[in-house]
């Protein structure tokens, strides 16, 4: 495996980004909408956290290859 630090910065980047719209979802006031809308919605909102957790995923990923590298430490531990 290689690692490619901006892919990294681009997985944070994008992660930030689906954060950032999930709140703004969350924030939205509430009105009444009909059953198309509120599907649609629902929709959106479960592949914004699909992409979240295989952003995290990812992400999580490197950070554990890096670790093992030795390119990481935690608390003073190479």
């Amino acid at each position: 495996m290689t690692f490619d630090y901006r892919l990294s910065r681009q997985h944070y980047r994008e992660l930030d980004t689906v954060k950032k719209h999930i709140d703004q979802m969350g924030k939205a006031a509430y009105e009444a909408t009909d059953n198309e809308t509120f599907a649609a919605l629902m929709d959106q909102a479960l592949e914004m956290k699909m992409t979240s957790n295989q952003l995290l995923t990812s992400i999580q990923a490197m950070t554990n290859y890096r670790a093992d590298q030795g390119k990481i430490i935690f608390d003073g531990i190479p």
